[in-house]
């Protein structure tokens, strides 16, 4: 990077280095000569100490060099801004910005800066030729020999499933004889060494047909270093659940009575309490549940193994297989005898390991010639129990070439199993020029330059004094130690990441750091450090601040910056007016800044943007009008919102038909906003027509009499899978959803006009749809325009209906599983009951009206796990003659429960709750009129013998001022949270439930029981607690 900063172009263009020719001409000539020797240079560091200090050093000169030629770049940058009048129009004192700047004074400082390097370079040359280093050049090439594919990934599959099939065989009829047998939890760990292809075997057999037909449950879960059984549970429970005792909970009762299988791959943990803990709530699933583990480590195997006699250990991959898995790599047709021979050598380096076959295989499809696949094979090491194969990877790592290298060893920053996210990835290897920007167009092992500090982060890692370059903060305090580790690596640091909330303490030491390539901060107000002291900043992430109003004005002479991420900043209100100038900016996320009031004007000076947004049109003067848009290359989301103050003659200008890269696109207009021509707004929308190729649409708010031919015309919009219109009242007419071929998802909301889904239509067939959603759309009657025609719907699976008084059926779709309406009156929520809708997994009602009457056939059992009521009085009918149970009956599978504003309800429904022998979790909310245990005659309170929900595991009470005594509560509990209740006096007695089972009470009124006392927790359960909430 710094061999390309090195040329004349700095002097020659903008005359920042005049009076230091001699200088940079001296590294122009240098630099190629060390570069011609660094492969060499690197191999021999790697057991000569002398060596590997003096490429320290050579790193330490490269990165300071990097540093003064961005000042030369940032200094050229900023002659450039002033001449075009930035700090005149800013209002800003030049001197305030710049406090030492004078011509003179740069020019002196830089010179000195300049020769320091240049002095530098000579020594390590001269040192470079005493090391005796030679230069490699590459062999010619000839292709005659060799020929590469491009079906290698399937070749591949089909090698692995040939070469594991008897070994899969194995472990298929352990588990099926498990199964059949009813046995208790079995626990089989896979041990192998690294790269000998564990996960990859453990993925056949979870994937095998008969294996998905055994278990009702299955679950896979990377576990890694980091043996943690809340987050195990989590992954295994698919939940982000932050509180560890609802976690363990929530395992339990997502395993309870399931005969499951679930994968723990790459287990480390020789701690056999934490697998014990973790074991204990793993076997309360049904019996022939069995867990497959992977590790590398034999005594982890021993601590977990349970059912069976020993682990499995993988066996070797046959020489046949993996002499197959290198030459599928390296080329396609056999060679020459010799070529056989040396493939042969390659295959006994491998040792069995297929990890290792593909990396030899890997390498050799780059090199041209034998003579370089002798030189691999000279190099190559021979994989063995101790070594693994860190040989063969470090030989891989070293054939990359030298930016790769240095992209590869950046992903240290990042913890085990850290999820990266690509585009960020990227975005941050271009702010420290490992990836060239000529190169760019639209795609977005342990280095000791990189350190993660994390919550479990040993005190070693912050007492080294070796300087770090990339630093990652995920710790939720930060105390002394790690201030003065951030203080001392404050001045090499090029890139501090703070990923987390929660993150305290250490911003202060941030003006320091004046070297800084990427930043990302959490929980600020305000920026805690000066834009002058990041005059190399490439990458900005602020994301989530919510509490920041407004960057700083001088945020504007970031000239290299070229990623700025204020997402989801939902105070912001507006961005620095002179962002014109920053004119390195490839990436600008505002989305979710729903404050933001106007852009800064002269947006369309940013010729280099790709990723914008969120762009709103604002009504004040001096501010971007979408012409900005005109000459933008932009890619992936784009969000238009004020659109009510953009013109035709502007919208026409945007060119949006020819931004074929954006994928999302929102328009939308202010709500509320009046309306002075009627045509305007239909033509404005006509001018935004998007490509064929756009993924999702929403439109908001459009208020025009109908929509453009764009969008009506059945052949456009083709490759659409979402779309969304919100708040188009005026329309009458709206596109043929049906003949939107691959239309995933449908989003319909306030279209006041909409009388029928398919208008003016012959079909009335949805192939694709997944998702519909259709709210407040008062005049919807019917799915066909023709009354009496259904619509089908065969992919569909998702329904929410909310507030559409007129619609009296439901759509034709077998494989629905989750259905939401809300509606005054129980018409759909009547008619789905009747239905019996057989392949529901989840239901959601909420109905106002009290009045409706459930008369149902009783011998019936619904599928459903899950259901809310809200309302819905016709599910407790009162007055005599009271049915005992009714609909409850069908209810047999139900597993969650929540009951929400039904003031019909007075008593508890004990009878009703009989019926429910599955339900683990109850959830009982705003149902005032609720008091306890129905009166028996005589007027004394009638208390049911009968033991009812022997499931029942977390219970939540939430908000009764009436409520003043409980049902029987069953021992099965292990979590109860009660608020509001302030007039509950009994909770239960010690007849009523083994008060040890309680594993946690939250909240209490001041006359119930004293729960501190009667709650006693789990002895295994890690911090127990008994916190009293407000009621």
């Amino acid at each position: 990077m710094v061999k390309e900063k090195v040329s004349s172009y700095l002097l020659d263009q903008y005359k920042v280095m005049e009076g230091m020719e001699q200088q940079r001409e001296i590294l122009e000539r240098k630099l190629p000569a060390i570069l011609d020797v660094i492969e060499d240079a690197e191999e021999k560091g790697a057991f000569r100490p002398g060596v590997s200090a003096w490429l320290r050093a050579l790193k330490k000169v490269a990165y300071e060099a990097n540093d003064v030629f961005d000042e030369f770049k940032y200094e050229a940058l900023w002659r450039d801004a002033r001449k075009k009048g930035q700090f005149n129009m800013l209002g800003m004192d030049v001197v305030s910005l710049f406090p030492s700047y004078n011509l003179i004074m740069f020019r002196n400082k830089m010179g000195k800066k300049l020769q320091k390097i240049v002095g530098s370079i000579e020594v390590l040359v001269s040192e470079m030729n005493s090391f005796g280093f030679i230069h490699r050049q590459q062999a010619p090439p000839s292709n005659q020999w060799r020929q590469t594919d491009s079906i290698m990934a399937d070749s591949e599959k089909d090698i692995v499933r040939r070469s594991r099939d008897k070994e899969k065989n194995k472990i298929v009829k352990i588990l099926h004889d498990h199964v059949g047998c009813n046995r208790d939890l079995l626990v089989l760990p896979i041990v192998g060494m690294a790269g000998l292809g564990k996960t990859t075997f453990v993925q056949l057999i979870y994937n095998d047909p008969e294996i998905k037909n055994h278990f009702e449950l299955r679950r896979w879960c990377c576990v890694s270093d980091d043996f943690d059984v809340g987050n195990i549970a989590n992954s295994i429970c698919n939940s982000t659940e932050k509180d560890h005792e609802k976690t363990l909970q929530d395992l339990q009762e997502a395993i309870s009575g399931k005969r499951y299988l679930i994968v723990l791959d790459d287990v480390w943990n020789r701690e056999a309490d934490k697998w014990e803990k973790l074991k204990t709530c793993l076997k309360l699933g049904g019996k022939g549940s069995a867990i497959l583990t992977t590790t590398r480590d034999s005594q982890v195997a021993r601590i977990m193994i349970t059912g069976v006699v020993e682990a499995y250990n993988l066996e070797n991959l046959g020489e046949e297989y993996t002499k197959e898995i290198i030459q599928t790599r390296a080329f396609s047709l056999a060679g020459s005898d010799e070529l056989s021979e040396i493939v042969q050598k390659f295959v006994d380096s491998c040792q069995g390991s297929p990890l290792a076959a593909k990396a030899f295989g890997s390498m050799l499809s780059t090199k041209t010639s034998i003579l370089e696949w002798k030189n691999i094979l000279a190099k190559s090491d021979i994989c063995n129990e101790k070594t693994g194969i860190l040989p063969i990877l470090k030989l891989s790592y070293a054939d990359l070439p030298s930016h790769m290298k240095q992209c590869f060893a950046f992903c240290a920053i990042f913890p085990k199993d850290y999820e990266i996210n690509v585009e960020n990835l990227i975005q941050l290897w271009m702010a420290h020029d490992f990836i060239p920007l000529k190169e760019q167009y639209h795609f977005e092992t342990t280095s000791p330059e990189c350190t993660t500090i994390m919550d479990g982060s040993n005190h070693k890692e912050l007492l080294s004094n070796r300087p770090t370059y990339h630093l990652l903060v995920s710790r939720h305090r930060t105390g002394d130690l790690f201030d003065d580790f951030l203080r001392k690596q404050s001045a090499t640091l090029r890139t501090l990441l703070y990923p987390t909330r929660n993150t305290y303490g250490s911003i202060h030491h941030l003006s320091k750091c004046i070297s800084l390539r990427g930043l990302q901060l959490y929980e600020i107000k305000e920026l805690p450090i000066r834009p002058i002291k990041l005059k190399h900043l490439r990458y900005l992430n602020l994301s989530e601040n919510c509490d920041i109003k407004e960057l700083p004005e001088d945020i504007s002479i970031l000239y290299h910056l070229q990623t700025l991420n204020v997402s989801h900043c939902i105070s912001l209100r507006r961005l620095p007016k002179d962002m014109k100038y920053m004119t390195s900016l490839r990436h600008l996320y505002t989305n979710g800044c729903k404050n933001l009031e106007y852009m800064p004007p002269e947006l369309g000076h940013l010729t280099s943007l790709q990723t914008l947004t969120y762009f709103v049109v604002g009504a004040v003067s001096g501010c971007s009008t979408v012409r900005e848009l005109q000459n933008l290359n932009l890619c992936g989301e784009l969000e238009l919102r004020g659109l009510e103050n953009v013109s035709e003659a502007h919208a026409c200008t945007v060119n949006i038909e020819n931004k074929v890269k954006l994928t999302h696109l929102s328009l939308e207009w202010r709500n509320g906003h009046l309306v002075d021509e009627p045509d305007h707004q239909k033509k404005v929308l006509d001018a935004l027509k998007p490509h064929d190729g756009l993924l999702m649409l929403r439109i908001a708010f459009y208020e025009g009499s109908g929509f453009p031919t764009w969008m009506t015309d059945v052949s456009m919009l083709q490759n659409l899978s979402e779309l969304y219109l919100v708040g188009c009242s005026m329309c009458g007419e709206v596109p043929q959803f049906c003949h939107l071929n691959v239309l995933k998802v449908l989003c319909l909301t306030s279209l006041d006009k909409l009388t029928s889904l398919c208008s003016y239509t012959t079909s009335n067939f949805f192939p694709a749809l997944r998702e519909l959603q259709l709210n407040h759309l008062e005049r919807l009657e019917r799915w066909s325009v023709m009354e009496g025609e259904e619509a089908t719907f065969p992919l569909l699976e998702r329904v929410s209906i909310m507030k559409c008084p007129m619609l009296k059926s439901l759509p034709k779709a077998p494989k629905l599983r989750i259905l939401k309406l809300d509606e005054e009156k129980a018409e759909l929520s009547l008619l789905i009951l009747r239905s019996r809708f057989s392949s529901l997994s989840k239901l959601t009602l909420s109905v106002s009206d009290g009045n409706s009457a459930l008369e149902l056939d009783h011998n019936h059992e619904a599928p459903l796990s899950e259901m809310e009521l809200c309302g819905c009085a016709f599910f407790f009918p009162s007055g005599p003659p009271r049915p005992t149970a009714g609909i409850w009956k069908w209810f047999g599978q139900l597993v969650d429960l929540k009951i929400e504003s039904c003031d019909v309800l007075v008593y508890w429904p004990e009878e009703e709750f009989i019926c429910l022998v599955s339900l683990k979790n109850l959830s009982i909310e705003n149902c005032n009129n609720l008091i306890g245990h129905r009166q028996a005659s005589g007027g004394s309170t009638r208390v049911s013998s009968d033991q009812v929900l022997p499931y029942l595991t977390s219970l939540s009470i939430r908000q009764y001022e009436s409520l003043e005594e409980m049902f029987r509560l069953p021992p099965s509990l292990t979590s109860i949270f009660i608020r509001g209740c302030r007039n509950l006096q009994l909770m239960w007695s010690e007849d009523d439930i083994e008060l040890e089972n309680v594993i946690q009470v939250e909240g209490r009124s001041e006359h119930c029981n004293d729960l501190a006392s009667t709650s006693v927790p789990d002895q295994q359960s890690p911090s127990p607690r008994n916190n009293s909430l407000p009621c």
